[in-house]
């Protein structure tokens, strides 16, 4: 199980990898400037808000100014890893699905694409299968922030919050090639319970990059592709059904 584990950051490695590849261009340019303007925003707002909460530090805790940002913006990073990389998943649906189906006939080209019914019609589809997602989430989103309000237990909330982005993260991508396969959202969560270890290891690599500057500027896009490859990789038997 624990070599299960590392197949997860080989996907997401080789979904960098294969960014620039020939045939993955075209794909990948609007979600990435998508996700380049989201965590710019986000870096803006994260270090606006470390200097206002720095502010709120008392006099005479000055001296621990400097370990108080840097738990601030690691606490923001994750925070805002999250929010905007959601943001940028629902703005940039349709094209993440035109992405994983390319991805998925480069794996495998024997399987012949069905025409594609165009952009409007992806992006009702890709909305609506987000829809699901969201409210699979928000609940789960809710119960977790509880967690920080109770005094005890908020000690351990933080590292709570990250694992359940983990397994976010994780059910996010692992579903744009299970969706395009016409599967329903149920068989996503299904997937990723049953192929635990290597999903969950993904999902964790995937969080950890969304905080890296730079990094995070294509990380949308290099996990679609890798989430792609994991799927194929731990479950190759499964019919593909893409899209041109």
């Amino acid at each position: 199980m624990i070599d299960k584990v590392f197949i997860g950051p080989v996907c997401l490695l080789r979904g960098y990898q294969l960014l620039f590849s020939k045939g993955l261009k075209r794909y990948i340019i609007i979600p990435a400037l998508i996700n380049t303007l989201f965590f710019m925003l986000a870096l803006w707002i994260g270090f606006h808000w470390v200097g206002r909460l720095s502010g709120l530090l008392p006099h005479y805790l000055h001296f621990l100014k400097f370990f108080f940002d840097i738990v601030c913006f690691l606490a923001m990073s994750i925070l805002f890893a999250y929010i905007f990389t959601t943001l940028t998943n629902l703005i940039g649906a349709p094209f993440n699905s035109f992405l994983s189906a390319k991805m998925d006939r480069m794996i495998d080209p024997k399987h012949a694409p069905i025409e594609s019914k165009g952009l409007l019609f992806e992006s009702y589809r890709t909305l609506k299968r987000e829809g699901q997602k969201m409210i699979y989430y928000l609940p789960r989103l809710v119960g977790v922030l509880i967690l920080f309000f109770i005094p005890g237990v908020n000690v351990i909330a933080s590292g709570v919050w990250f694992l359940f982005i983990a397994w976010v993260m994780a059910i996010e991508y692992l579903d744009y090639p299970i969706d395009n396969r016409k599967e329903n959202f149920e068989s996503t969560r299904t997937f990723v319970k049953r192929h635990f270890a290597a999903c969950f290891g993904f999902g964790i690599t995937v969080s950890i990059a969304a905080m890296i500057p730079i990094v995070n500027f294509v990380i949308v896009p290099a996990a679609v592709i890798g989430g792609t490859n994991l799927s194929r990789q731990i479950s190759p038997q499964r019919e593909v059904i893409v899209q041109s």
